[in-house]
């Protein structure tokens, strides 16, 4: 389980990631369709894995891009930080239901 600062350092990380992804995915189309223009005479097969390689890397470089902004400091890949869990353990204990019985 990831606590409220473990979260917010992902959530942060997948928002830029998708903000970055808006201009390098505009520059992984414009380096293809450059590409496409001076192989016209080569094969299809030839035009196919190039864009094969630019589907390729649209997937690969966000993924990068997210690491990059992703603190591991304190957002580990598995489960919470004893640290993390200690902090979600204080939060909740001040928690007052809304109600009353």
């Amino acid at each position: 389980m990831f606590s409220l600062t473990q979260l917010q350092s992902i959530i942060d990380a997948i928002g830029w990631t998708l903000i970055h992804f808006l201009w390098q995915g505009l520059v992984i189309a414009a380096v293809y369709w450059a590409v496409c223009k001076l192989t016209r005479a080569e094969s299809a097969l030839t035009r196919y894995w190039l864009g094969m390689l630019a589907f390729v890397a649209s997937l690969v470089i966000p993924g990068f891009t997210f690491l990059m902004y992703w603190d591991t400091a304190t957002a580990p890949l598995l489960g919470a930080s004893a640290s993390g869990v200690q902090q979600l353990a204080s939060v909740s204990a001040g928690v007052k239901p809304a109600f009353s019985q």
